[in-house]
């Protein structure tokens, strides 16, 4: 359905791909890589780690782009990255009042401290948060 002025049209960019990498299902890489905000625990322990690490990052983006505000978040790198490994992950009422429960479950799902537990992106593409999504972008276009 087209736009009715430019107003609103949303564009959306995702950038920073210089540490991009090809990784083939049961590869890890254990480089600690990547934009601290953004960075799996597992990144910043030093451990092993696979794909998952991008499933992280889609979780930090989905909470900045809901509240406007990171869901981990300090100045000082060090303490940042304290705050990504320690700190347990807070849906507080007066930033999540009007968002639904099913966008933060998926952020949930996103931001699991264990990777192995964190959901993958084929899990995040069939969530029925965006699965309510993509029917109503469907519905709309009718």
């Amino acid at each position: 359905m087209p736009c009715a002025n430019k107003s609103d049209m949303l564009t959306v960019k995702v950038t920073d791909f210089g540490f991009a990498t090809y990784l083939k299902m049961g590869e890890e890489l254990k480089l600690p890589l990547g934009s601290p905000l953004y960075m799996a625990p597992e990144i910043i322990e030093r451990r092993s780690y696979d794909h998952r690490v991008d499933t992280w990052a889609i979780g930090v983006m989905a909470f900045i782009c809901l509240t406007g505000t990171p869901p981990f978040y300090d100045d000082k790198p060090d303490k940042l990255k304290d705050r990504i490994c320690k700190d347990t992950l807070q849906f507080s009422p007066d930033q999540w009042k009007n968002v639904s429960q099913d966008a933060q479950d998926f952020i949930r799902k996103c931001l699991d401290k264990d990777m192995k537990k964190r959901a993958m992106v084929s899990d995040l593409l069939n969530h029925k948060w965006i699965k309510k999504a993509e029917d109503k972008s469907i519905n709309d276009n009718i």
